[in-house]
C-alpha cells in the first residue's frame, strides 16, 4: 500500500531540513535521543525491578526532557 523507497525518504528529509533548518534539527534530534535513552532505561529498570519509585523516576526524566524541549522553543520565541 505505502511503498517508501529511497527517493521518497530523501524528499521527506529535504522538506524537514527546509522547515526546521540544520541547527534546530540537530537540537531536536538530540532531545529525541535523550528521550529514547531515558525510555530504554525505564524499560530495562522495569524488567530488572518492578519498583514503583524506579518507574516514577524514569517517567520524571522523560517528562523533564520534553519540558526542556518546550522551554528551548519558548526561549527562541517559537510557539510551544
Amino acid at each position: 500500500m505505502f511503498d517508501f523507497g529511497l527517493p521518497e525518504l530523501l524528499v521527506v528529509l529535504v522538506i524537514v531540513v527546509l522547515l526546521f533548518g540544520p541547527g534546530r534539527l540537530a537540537n531536536i534530534m538530540g532531545e529525541v535521543g535523550k528521550a529514547v535513552h531515558s525510555f530504554k532505561e525505564s524499560i530495562s529498570s522495569e524488567e530488572s525491578s518492578d519498583s514503583v519509585s524506579d518507574v516514577y523516576t524514569s517517567q520524571s526524566r522523560c517528562t523533564e526532557n520534553v519540558r526542556g524541549m518546550n522551554y528551548q522553543k519558548s526561549e527562541k520565541g517559537q510557539k510551544v
